[in-house]
């Protein structure tokens, strides 16, 4: 390890403690969705007292902000997140992803005026809510990403290693409009939309024989009616229908669970209306800056173990797909097959194990972008990477 590198890894050493005290005030203050002021405030105040640039709120999302040191292009995106899960808190770990992006911002801010290049911590809100619009869709949208040339994150997770397996999603808002009538006295006048609601769920269990392992599909009814005398003229539910192949699952998949909404609707009479609420991307885990994450790895005495499939789905997909972008998983001192989305992990993401994968994160991401800024043409091989990948 040369002097560069020592010299960021020792600045991130430094803030050891400030880091750790950031991540638990963030733990201690949990907030879903695009209600994380607390977390924003705190986290960009951080960092401008550390002489980065902050632009907060950033990209027309309250609760995104921007914090970059250094100058010009090109420039690497550290993602943070920090929301969190009603009642649970931070059941996914969220504070450390926040902690680790700070930290390895603080690690190459320490010698970025010998670099060519800057660094942004960019804080994307609301990872959980895929089933509505995430921050990342928001901020991909508003081009919140278009002069970043790398974008690198960490997650919790009981295992260490390189992401390679993940979900890509689509949610449907699907709402039935019948008739209403005495549910007793002329229920023949009416058409009962929670028919319609009940029927789709029946006939999506039926095609379960019939999809991939691979896939998942799981909802709930979102309106089911007022009071039960009644024939319902209005009954609702939200499906979440997800794959790891992207193809198989906007192409063949999905038009089998709209068309049993449909037939539903033809059983029963009542009309229904399918709206694709929210569209998340399987991850494109970029080769070259995942062979840099993992290299970096071994240099701070972290080997990587087996690629982690994490089965679940991600709005870092949607970036993955619209720069060169890498996700790392770190072992949170958790044992396999640990519930996820629990109690159990919201209390080691506030605990020694949670902190130490933070930290050693925030050193993997440190030197994999002091690689990035001394040796350009690694990312121009990232980025021919991923053109072979998105086409």
């Amino acid at each position: 390890m040369d002097a560069l590198q020592m010299r960021a890894l020792s600045a991130i050493d430094e803030e050891r403690g400030a880091l750790v005290k950031l991540a638990d005030d963030l733990h201690a203050h949990p907030e879903v969705g695009y209600q994380e002021h607390y977390a924003a405030e705190r986290l960009t105040a951080f960092l401008r007292e550390r002489g980065f640039q902050v632009q907060f709120p950033y990209g027309g999302v309250e609760t995104a902000f921007r914090a970059q040191v250094g100058a010009d292009r090109p420039t690497i995106a550290l993602i943070a997140e920090y929301d969190a899960l009603p009642e649970i808190g931070h059941g996914c770990g969220h504070n450390l992803i926040a902690g680790s992006a700070v930290g390895a911002a603080l690690g190459a801010a320490a010698v970025i005026a010998e670099l060519e290049g800057s660094v942004a911590v960019i804080g994307t809100p609301a990872e959980e809510i895929l089933y509505q619009t995430p921050g990342k869709v928001r901020l991909l949208r508003a081009g919140a990403f278009s002069d970043i040339d790398a974008a690198l994150e960490f997650h919790p997770w009981t295992a260490t290693g390189l992401l390679t397996k993940d979900r890509a999603l689509v949610s449907l808002n699907i709402s039935f409009h019948g008739r209403p009538a005495h549910a007793a006295a002329d229920p023949w006048n009416g058409i009962n939309a929670l028919d319609g609601v009940l029927l789709t769920f029946n006939a999506i269990n039926a095609l379960r024989q019939h999809i991939k392992p691979e896939a998942r599909i799981h909802g709930n009814i979102t309106h089911g009616g007022e009071v039960p005398n009644v024939i319902h003229a209005f009954a609702a539910a939200q499906i979440i229908v997800r794959a790891e192949d992207r193809r198989y699952l906007f192409e063949e998949l999905l038009p089998k669970v709209e068309n049993c909404a449909r037939g539903a609707s033809i059983a029963t009479g009542a009309q229904v209306e399918i709206v694709r609420a929210s569209e998340i991307d399987s991850t494109l885990n970029n080769p070259v800056l995942a062979g840099l994450l993992e290299q970096a790895a071994k240099e701070c005495g972290i080997p990587f173990g087996a690629p982690v499939e994490l089965g679940a789905s991600t709005d870092f997909g949607n970036l993955s797909r619209a720069v060169p972008a890498a996700s790392f998983m770190i072992d949170i001192g958790l044992p396999p097959g640990t519930a996820w989305h629990s109690r159990e992990v919201a209390q080691a993401a506030g605990g020694p194990g949670g902190h130490r994968a933070m930290l050693n994160a925030a050193r993997i991401m440190a030197l994999t972008v002091l690689e990035l800024l001394r040796r350009r043409e690694l990312l121009q091989q990232a980025f021919a990477a991923f053109q072979s990948a998105v086409k």
